[in-house]
């Protein structure tokens, strides 16, 4: 029975823990300036690669599903290029959409702008027809920039806050997307903070407002099953839900608790990471408008039926974002979200603890194949390997971060070549060290003496 000989497994240990330990010490460097100048560069192309590379392929449907009812180029020129959508053509397109019983709407086009009048009746009408057949209503509202001296931003005043706080199925959300600095959208805020005006005794007066992301609301519709329990959930007066809201004294983080049959902690945080699965332009999620404003179109309204369906447009470019899939409509970025979400769940960070067991656990791997690899080849192939090794296994570690998860700390993969050609060094030494090279001329030897006998 052969039993690896003293020398060759001290060869072994070495080569798998001296670079494990140095995967160790680079890990607690890359940890602490992950988000720093130059780490910060590579993370952020590093996660965009891996976005790009698991994008539309086939995955699990969210539940409910999620599609987009889209204003393009070809509805709005039927419309004869106005330069928004125009309001009785929203009301009309969300008066046919109903007859289709949505999971729920997000009405991702600002209506808070549209002021007393015709027009604002019309898709007040609409909205009222939506909540009294019970389907939820999520309305973005734009937050405008901050007047001098104010902190925060302000909510757009609208006719419409009244009877939109007031019904039970209308909510409104915030659709905000946060650029980066190279102007990037990657991320969003699940929760944001405005001043909204409101009359008073003393006139009128501003008060602050937070609002939750579409896909913060969408997420409790599904956990509570209806829209007013779920609006109770992010209200920390009122009850009669099984979540409960807290939030810090800034109003910028919160976190909402689900007990019961389906618990849910949902971190709620000013820089949420978006992950993108379509890019754009995308089939079969995404439906002309025009289909639904002619009544002699033909039009399956079972597409929509008991589906979560996001009303935005992308006509023109004007709404569109640049993300690490390309330039995509801002509302299809919230398709995006929405599908993440109700799918996969939020994006959750990957903890300091998983990430070491998990560096050193791959590290020790590599070492140990590596030097396996190195004792079998003859000794004049030996240098070749050493050439080819180091960028061959960086690379499969690159992958390997790459698919299995983002929020690990991707910079310290710059160092895997490193590591991988410490190895190498490592395993040169061993290699020299006199007891390992006595011990492979003793097998060395005893493999000719076997054979000549047989001979």
């Amino acid at each position: 029975m052969w039993r690896p000989a003293p020398s060759s497994v001290r060869a072994a240990l070495a080569v798998s823990l001296l670079p494990a330990l140095a995967a160790a010490l680079a890990y607690l460097f890359f940890y602490a300036a992950h988000d720093r100048g130059f780490f910060a560069r590579i993370v952020d192309p590093a996660l965009d690669q891996r976005m790009a590379l698991l994008a539309d392929r086939p995955a699990a449907q969210s539940r409910p599903p999620v599609v987009m009812l889209d204003f393009d180029d070809r509805t709005m020129a039927a419309l004869h290029d106005p330069v928004t959508v125009p309001p009785p053509k929203l009301a009309a397109a969300l008066d046919r959409l109903s007859e289709a019983r949505p999971w729920a709407v997000l009405i991702d086009l600002d209506v808070a702008y549209l002021p007393e009048g015709p027009d604002l009746r019309l898709v007040a009408r609409s909205l009222s027809n939506l909540a009294k057949r019970k389907i939820p209503v999520l309305l973005a509202r734009d937050l405008l920039p901050p007047l001098p001296g104010q902190g925060l931003g302000r909510w757009r005043p609208t006719p419409l806050s009244g009877p939109v706080d007031s019904s039970p199925n209308l909510i409104w959300v915030a659709t905000s997307l946060a650029a980066g600095q190279d102007g990037v959208t990657r991320h969003f805020p699940t929760m944001q903070a405005g001043l909204l005006d409101q009359s008073s005794g003393e006139g009128r007066v501003s008060q602050p407002r937070v609002l939750p992301a579409a896909a913060v609301v969408a997420l409790l519709l599904r956990q509570e099953g209806s829209l007013p329990r779920a609006k109770r959930a992010l209200d920390p007066a009122e009850g009669g839900s099984s979540c409960a809201y807290r939030t810090d004294r800034s109003a910028t983080r919160g976190t909402v608790v689900c007990r019961g049959d389906r618990p849910l902690e949902l971190e709620l945080t000013p820089d949420a990471a978006i992950r993108l699965t379509r890019s754009w332009p995308a089939g079969g999620i995404v439906y002309p408008a025009l289909g639904l404003l002619r009544r002699d179109a033909p039009v399956d309204l079972g597409a929509f039926a008991d589906r979560l369906v996001v009303v935005g447009s992308s006509a023109g470019s004007r709404d569109f974002t640049q993300t690490p899939l390309g330039p995509m409509p801002g509302a299809f970025v919230h398709v995006n979200i929405l599908r993440s979400w109700l799918g996969k769940g939020p994006e959750e960070p990957f903890s300091f603890w998983s990430g070491l067991a998990v560096m050193l656990l791959a590290t020790s791997l590599i070492g140990f194949l590596f030097h396996l690899i190195m004792r079998t080849l003859p000794r004049n192939h030996r240098p070749r390997a050493r050439f080819l090794a180091p960028p061959l296994l960086a690379g499969t570690f690159w992958l390997f971060f790459l698919i299995w998860t983002p929020s690990v700390s991707i910079g310290l993969v710059a160092l895997i070549y490193v590591l991988v050609s410490v190895i190498t060094v490592v395993q040169k030494k061993v290699e020299r060290h006199p007891s390992t090279r006595h011990a492979y001329q003793r097998r060395r030897g005893r493999r000719r003496s076997s054979a000549t006998s047989g001979a």
